[in-house]
């Protein structure tokens, strides 16, 4: 369960640094299936909380990403106002 939250979190991480938000919805359907295979090997609880805490973690290291990604371009600096003086 830890490693799927893992690899949820990582993709993530450069989903959000290089797709938009509408990427997740696809991505949600694709933690279906390793959720859903734990839960046969460790127990239907168990693949529901696999499946929640990855969703959990996709979204949240999502958000770090694009958050990351809106603080470089915003204060990256400019070589446009660098050479006018």
């Amino acid at each position: 369960m830890l490693g799927l939250i893992v690899a949820s979190g990582i993709c993530g991480l450069l989903v959000g640094w290089y797709f938009k938000i509408y990427v997740t919805l696809p991505m949600v359907l694709v933690l279906l299936g390793p959720a859903y295979f734990l839960g046969q090997a460790d127990g239907l609880t168990w693949g529901i909380l696999a499946f929640v805490f990855s969703l959990v973690a996709m979204q949240v290291c999502f958000l770090i990403s694009g958050i990351i990604q809106v603080f470089l371009d915003n204060f990256a600096p400019q070589k446009a106002l660098a050479e006018e003086f």
